[in-house]
């Protein structure tokens, strides 16, 4: 049985079939299927997400470019999914709290963790990353959605979401210059953190 893409919108032969009244039985009401639908929209585009922030491929140019690639995308491909998600809360968030908020904390708490956990094993006080991840999370989804929402997008995609990363690196080396390091988004960042353990071991008293 061939399936439709996530986010698709249904061919209508099987969905357009089933009354309205049967699918809001498996819920308490429209607002309760509304909340549902939204924290597993949110939960399958965090996952692919990790895919993409995953650091042990790739050089951090790389990840954050392949990143925000992955985010317009979506945005590009679902905007109706998207537009949705902004409407409401999930089933596990405050009222006040739409989806897309939801999902912009995830995934910059998904970030900073890893800042975190990077700057333990290399010995470097992270917390001058603390704020990047949301502010980077929020300046680029803005970004994008006012980009794909503006009767002729330009640049075209491949071209925001370069400078997107480039922004997004700026800061980046900002703030790691502001804290003493010297980062280069060209090398293998599985290498890069290697030398930067090997040189705090290194630099430790015996």
């Amino acid at each position: 049985m061939r399936t439709k893409a996530f986010g698709q919108e249904p061919s209508g032969s099987l969905l357009s079939s089933v009354a309205k009244s049967v699918v809001y039985r498996q819920f308490s009401g429209r607002d309760d299927l509304d909340r549902r639908v939204r924290a597993f929209v949110l939960g399958q585009f965090a996952a692919a997400l990790d895919a993409s922030m995953s650091i042990s491929v790739g050089t951090l140019d790389e990840i954050l470019t392949r990143t925000i690639s992955a985010v317009a995308e979506w945005i590009t491909e679902h905007p109706r999914i998207h537009e949705f998600m902004g409407t409401g809360p999930t089933d596990y968030d405050d009222e006040s709290i739409d989806a897309i908020s939801s999902l912009k904390a995830t995934i910059a708490d998904s970030a900073r963790a890893t800042i975190t956990e990077v700057g333990r094993s290399v010995g470097i006080d992270s917390s001058p990353f603390d704020s990047l991840p949301f502010a980077v999370v929020t300046m680029v989804e803005g970004t994008l959605t006012h980009w794909v929402r503006s009767a002729d997008p330009k640049p075209s995609r491949d071209e925001i979401v370069a400078d997107l990363a480039k922004y997004t690196w700026y800061m980046f080396d900002g703030v790691a210059r502001s804290s003493g390091l010297t980062i280069d988004p060209h090398v293998e960042l599985s290498t890069l953190i290697a030398e930067l353990v090997s040189s705090d071991a290194q630099s430790r008293p015996d």
